[in-house]
């Protein structure tokens, strides 16, 4: 009988960050080398950290480093745990995993190709966005609760060389898919060149590529190497409608530009497209007009479905949660979303007022903070919350 708290990411999952870290899951906190630096199948046969992770997940406990999943299944039910189990694993008999705790047989693969990005997302940071290298140093200044880069050798530019990325190759014997994420992915220099060199091992004919994009980028290259790939999933990240949508994204874009390029990559015959909307407590009180947005998206363009696109929470930084907001405000949201499958989970939690009496007023004093950089007011964007500014 498979363990309760079982997380098979260790033995077939793998995710290279923006920083060269190798990881079981984009979601674990820990590293186990990076890739530049030591040899991939060492880090997931030989390493000490994947051995006790793996130890940790057959003693059915829950590892430390896997806190973000646990969160995420109690507040909305899903996370990358469970993601990854009923993408890949429908097929697999658990007691195999018992005597085979050094068996590593690739099925997945996170590639952050850089932090390049033109964005700054207001639950993102310079970890994943150049665009915030400024902002990071200056908040970091500010409040140690925002839990921004402090360190200027830290905020550097880092793009993954091609030989970084041919390295993986020889570990692609059983792999079903590739994730590429960024930063932006769009942007990432060396993303052609390795598209390219999947299409001459001839992977492109048994690879499923899936991108988690902003959408603002059309890349005439990258599109043309796409066509030759067996199936390819663009996921557009979107947090809101309207004004919300620039709001958070940190931009200038509109969410009539981001439908230009949905429109755009709509018109692939091998594309599938879908969307990621990491839910906070900005959009919370928009998530219901939201909803309806994509399913009017999926109504009007073939290849866009807008199943199962509520399935992230932000949880770090914690004071930009959705349970941050005050409790009135949540049983507004609750009425709004009540009855919707898709926030089942989170409408039965969003009641619960731990969140809000440890992060509230971090939120307050970062998103007054960072209105002032940027010249915005949450007021004129979501009144309701800034009412409570005063």
């Amino acid at each position: 009988m498979e363990l309760d708290n079982f997380c098979y990411m260790p033995w077939h999952g793998m995710a290279i960050a923006a920083n060269g870290n190798i990881k079981p899951c984009c979601q674990w906190s820990g590293s186990l080398g990076k890739i530049e630096s030591v040899n991939i199948a060492d880090s997931y046969i030989n390493n000490k950290k994947i051995k006790e992770l793996r130890q940790s997940f057959l003693n059915n406990e829950k590892d430390n480093g896997c806190k973000s999943c646990w969160t995420r299944e109690e507040q909305i039910g899903k996370s990358r745990r469970t993601w990854f189990k009923d993408k890949f694993i429908n097929k697999e008999i658990f007691n195999n995993y018992v005597s085979n705790i050094e068996n590593f047989q690739l099925k997945q693969i996170d590639i952050n190709l850089s932090n390049i990005c033109n964005l700054k997302c207001r639950m993102c940071g310079s970890w994943a966005s150049n665009s915030w290298f400024e902002e990071d140093l200056i908040l970091s200044k500010i409040n140690p609760k925002f839990e921004k880069e402090s360190n200027i050798e830290n905020l550097k530019i880092r793009q993954h060389t091609i030989n970084d990325l041919k390295s993986l190759i020889p570990y692609f014997k059983n792999l079903e898919r590739i994730d590429f994420k960024g930063g932006e992915p769009m942007l990432a220099e060396n993303h052609v060149k390795f598209l390219e060199l999947l299409i001459k091992e001839k992977l492109n004919n048994k690879i499923i590529l899936q991108y988690t994009t902003n959408g603002t980028v059309i890349n005439k290259n990258i599109l043309n190497c796409l066509s030759k790939f067996k199936q390819v999933r663009i996921i557009f990240s979107i947090e809101g409608t309207g004004k919300l949508y620039s709001y958070i994204r940190g931009g200038n874009y509109t969410i009539e530009d981001l439908e230009k390029n949905v429109s755009q990559y709509n018109n692939l015959n091998n594309v599938h497209i879908g969307f990621n909307v990491t839910i906070q407590a900005y959009n919370l009180l928009n998530l219901l007009d939201l909803y309806n947005l994509l399913h009017n998206w999926q109504d009007k363009y073939v290849s866009v479905s807008a199943e199962k696109s509520f399935t992230t929470i932000c949880n770090s930084p914690m004071y930009l949660s959705p349970f941050v907001l005050p409790l009135d405000l949540r049983k507004k949201a609750k009425k709004k979303i009540k009855n919707i499958p898709d926030f089942e989970s989170l409408e039965n939690n969003l009641l619960n007022n731990h969140i809000h009496n440890q992060h509230w007023e971090t939120f307050k004093f970062f998103t007054l903070t960072l209105d002032k950089l940027r010249k915005e007011n949450i007021k004129n964007i979501v009144p309701s919350i800034g009412d409570y500014f005063n």
